[in-house]
């Protein structure tokens, strides 16, 4: 199980909201974020404590995944209003998204950047980890459900589940978050791809025009004079984006559950392989067969030597020479050579 906070106003009625979603397993309402022990409702309010009124949300990643909860966070706040939601005013009623495990960090900017980009002005909703929390009142917990007269600062056309559909595993998948890899959803266009794979590593490297043919059917996007040599491996093809002049050795496997971008003139040598995929840190979790996707970005002109490894994120500047053998861990800027395990900048390039 998962878990997350979310501050959007008087949380009795972000409580409601939440309760009526499938997979939402458990929730409490408390106080979040402050400089101070054990709040009460009465001190919180003063301002003077720096907690902000919070939801805490527990939920099945299988059945419901984050960024289908910040969906629905984003539908009932107001992102651009400061310190107030609805009628209610102070810092104690400000915004935010408070998360416990980093690995849901990228999820959580992801779908925060699709939100800020339908729009000209900038939202105020702060993202930060969660430094403390504490439980709110027991009359405060299920407040609207115990008092249905009660005041919510959420529109009542807002609390209804029937404008609510859940993702397909593609689209969590897209969206950077967990989705389940044994989908027979996600196994067809596996198959699919692994037909045409097959049709291009029973091919002569020397037929170069007929294996350029397969492999605009395969990527994504691809340029011109690209030159990919069997055999050649990845899970959905359509995630790889190819620039001009690309070269592909031998043996390289790229799984591409998020996407790869590798720009003009980039030699790859034989036996990389380049990895988007993530698994989850429980271990119940990992049993499930849920996984994320990182995207990773190769430069213009990147020379890559063989057997490197690329981990899930990394994002390579244009003009990086990666030594043989070398683990990429973690992103490089332009014009360096990098060589080790985990790789290291050992020389800057003219």
């Amino acid at each position: 199980m998962k878990t997350i906070y979310l501050a959007g106003g008087c949380f009795w009625g972000l409580q409601k909201y939440f309760d009526q979603f499938q997979g939402i397993l458990e929730t409490e309402v408390g106080y979040a974020n402050g400089k101070t022990k054990n709040p009460t409702y009465q001190e919180v309010c003063t301002q003077a404590t720096g907690f902000v009124e919070t939801l805490k949300i527990v939920y099945h990643p299988v059945q419901i995944c984050l960024s289908e909860i910040l969906d629905l966070y984003f539908d009932v706040i107001d992102p651009f209003s400061m310190n107030q939601q609805g009628p209610d005013k102070g810092t104690n009623y400000r915004t935010g998204i408070y998360y416990v495990d980093h690995e849901d960090l990228h999820i959580v900017e992801h779908t925060y950047q699709l939100w800020q980009s339908k729009y000209d002005r900038p939202f105020v909703v702060e993202v930060q980890p969660l430094e403390n929390y504490y439980p709110a009142e027991q009359m405060h917990q299920k407040y609207l459900e115990n008092n249905p007269q009660g005041y919510c600062h959420i529109p009542f056309v807002k609390m209804t589940k029937e404008k609510y559909v859940s993702m397909s595993q593609e689209e969590r998948m897209s969206r950077k978050d967990f989705f389940l890899c044994n989908s027979q959803e996600l196994r067809k266009i596996r198959n699919e791809n692994y037909h045409l794979l097959h049709a291009l590593n029973q091919m002569d490297n020397a037929h170069k025009e007929e294996r350029y043919q397969v492999c605009q059917h395969i990527f994504g996007s691809i340029g011109e004079d690209v030159n990919v040599k069997s055999q050649f491996y990845c899970d959905y093809g359509k995630h790889i984006h190819l620039g001009n002049r690309v070269f592909i050795n031998s043996l390289c496997v790229f799984s591409d559950v998020g996407q790869i971008i590798i720009h003009d003139d980039v030699c790859i040598g034989p036996q990389v392989g380049i990895y988007t995929v993530n698994h989850p840190i429980d271990g119940e979790l990992r049993k499930t067969g849920l996984e994320y996707g990182m995207d990773v970005e190769i430069g213009q002109g990147c020379w890559i030597g063989g057997h490197v490894t690329i981990n899930p994120g990394v994002r390579l500047g244009s003009n990086v020479v990666v030594a043989s053998g070398s683990v990429v861990t973690h992103s490089f800027p332009d014009n360096v050579m990098i060589a080790g395990v985990p790789a290291k900048i050992v020389k800057e390039l003219d």
